[in-house]
């Protein structure tokens, strides 16, 4: 069974696509993903996520997101919430909606009705941060060098 999931965030008619990164950047997505963040080249106008849709199979889902998209402050990155009472378990939501997500599906991330990304979609991950599996460099004394942490 393949599903494709499309988000389309509305622009102006005639309008050129930004350059767009998509994170989760990887080729798969996780079925229980709670975010997709889109980080744009340029400031973008407000309101510019007004219109998304989400669609599975071809069908549009009811309220796959939570209502509120979240800009930065420069309008540089859009991150949309996943609808968490539809991505976890035993959930009333989930219960009576549905999930979103569906391991194995094939899922597609269109921006201005252009495909921005493509994932194939993993098991959910159950479970949680490892510290033990991080790793870090501190910066040499008297440096600016960078933090770098590995998650």
């Amino acid at each position: 069974m393949h599903a494709w999931i499309l988000l389309l965030l509305s622009g102006s008619a005639g309008a050129a696509s930004p350059a767009l990164t998509v994170f989760p950047s990887g080729s798969s997505l996780v079925q229980n993903a709670l975010r997709i963040t889109i980080a744009f080249d340029e400031p973008q106008p407000s309101g510019r996520a007004a219109d998304l849709v989400l669609e599975v199979n071809g069908k549009a889902i009811d309220s796959p997101f939570v209502s509120v998209p979240l800009w930065s402050p420069d309008q540089r990155r859009l991150t949309v919430l996943l609808h968490p009472g539809r991505q976890k378990q035993g959930l009333d939501a989930r219960q009576r909606l549905g999930a979103i997500l569906t391991e194995g599906a094939q899922a597609r991330l269109l921006v201005g009705g252009t495909l921005a990304k493509q994932w194939t979609v993993a098991p959910a991950d159950r479970r949680g941060p490892v510290l033990g599996d991080w790793e870090w460099q501190a910066p040499a004394p008297d440096s600016r060098d960078a933090l770098v942490l590995r998650l």
